[in-house]
């Protein structure tokens, strides 16, 4: 599971975090993980776009943010 991965909005768009779920994936493929998930707001757009375009995708499960009238979605990635 992936738990947290934010990037400073001055850092945003320079590579940062692709560099970071990047070594996350390589890492969990290389100690024999097949199967990687994380949760994102659901309101969260631009995230949910960045972990579309990282090979993850939402899995149709949803839950409440704990103290809030928000959301968030699970998101399955496979490492090949």
């Amino acid at each position: 599971e992936l738990r947290e991965l934010y990037v400073d909005p001055f850092f945003q768009g320079t590579g940062v975090g692709s560099a970071l779920i990047n070594h996350f994936s390589d890492t969990a493929r290389a100690g024999g993980m097949r199967e990687g998930f994380l949760w994102v707001l659901e309101e969260n757009h631009a995230g949910r776009a960045f972990y579309e375009t990282h090979g993850y995708r939402y899995s149709g499960e949803r839950r409440p943010f704990p103290d809030t009238e928000k959301f968030l979605l699970r998101y399955n990635c496979f490492f090949l």
